[in-house]
């Protein structure tokens, strides 16, 4: 019997280097596709990146000279399903627009059906002469400062994850909320005691068993930058989800923009700020916050790396 073959695209997101930012791989199911969704997260599992990402076709697509398309997009880490996913959103919208015959040239904005309702892709004007860039159109996400309690369990656990025997370090600690961002963390640290670009981390200190910071499964350290025309640096950890740390995590930022935007005195209203993660792969992320949407803007480069077929 003939195997099903799917074909994936390696696309590393947020980076125009290569070894840096997000991989991620993208398969762009056939129309008649019927895999169960035990079958795709356990292709996620093979792959074994932080996501995989699933598009579907709609049976009938737009006429040609409509200016946009429209996909289904489904996220999965080799652990679970996710209902938002920055950096394999980008990745999806890269391979999408490097393939003119599901999104022809003149087509620039991509919407997406998925968990997080419908979220756009737009492909932004080359500078420079450069490859143009990819602008995600996201929900954005607030944040709760913590119990107490808690607050104390998220200070002793960042002390041990960076070996820090510095006091005070966490500045806030703060909860997100909704299908979105109910499983987001995100942790302030002053990043003058806690530099943490470069900072080593202890794999040990998110163990799966015990689950310290638990219901949270996307633990976000996030500073304010001391580098000129960097805003703020941040760091994710994903233990429940089966990804130990993020390397770069577009979600993340639908909360950090509207985090730091109100915090960083120099930035206006409509501004981009230039964020960075900076843990074993860097990534560059473009943010803006729309206070009056409440929505989050994400630009960034992809680049394709590999390319392949998947039997199954």
């Amino acid at each position: 019997m003939t195997p099903l073959t799917l074909n994936y695209t390696i696309v590393d997101a947020f980076t125009t280097k290569p070894f840096n930012g997000n991989p991620a791989s993208v398969i762009i199911l056939p129309l008649d596709s019927d895999l169960s969704d035990p079958t795709l997260q356990n292709i996620a599992l093979e792959f074994s990146l932080s996501e995989t990402a699933f598009i579907t076709q709609p049976e009938s697509q737009e006429s040609h000279d409509t200016p946009t398309r429209t996909f289904g997009l489904r996220w999965f880490t080799p652990k679970i399903e996710v209902a938002l996913c920055g950096h394999a959103t980008l990745a999806s919208a890269k391979v999408l627009f490097s393939t003119p015959s599901l999104v022809p040239a003149h087509v620039n904005l991509i919407r997406f059906s998925t968990l997080s309702g419908v979220l756009t892709a737009a492909r932004l004007p080359p500078v420079d002469g450069a490859d143009s860039k990819i602008e995600l159109d996201f929900p954005s996400g607030e944040v709760h400062a913590v119990e107490p309690e808690f607050f104390e369990k998220v200070e002793s656990v960042v002390a041990r994850a960076f070996n820090s025997s510095t006091p005070s370090v966490v500045k806030f600690a703060g909860g997100g909320e909704g299908i979105s961002f109910k499983p987001h963390l995100l942790i302030e640290v002053d990043g003058e005691k806690l530099p943490l670009e470069g900072a080593s981390v202890n794999p040990n200190i998110f163990p799966v068993d015990k689950a310290e910071l638990a219901p949270y499964r996307a633990i976000g350290v996030t500073s304010q930058s001391n580098k000129p025309g960097i805003s703020f640096v941040s760091r994710v950890f994903c233990p429940l989800s089966g990804i130990p740390e993020d390397p770069v995590t577009g979600s993340a930022h639908s909360l950090l923009g509207p985090y730091w935007r109100v915090r960083l005195p120099n930035v206006q209203a409509g501004q981009e700020m230039n964020a960075r993660q900076v843990g074993g792969r860097v990534g560059e992320i473009g943010v803006v916050w729309d206070e009056q949407t409440r929505r989050c803007r994400i630009r960034g480069s992809a680049r394709v790396t590999a390319k392949g077929e998947f039997y199954l």
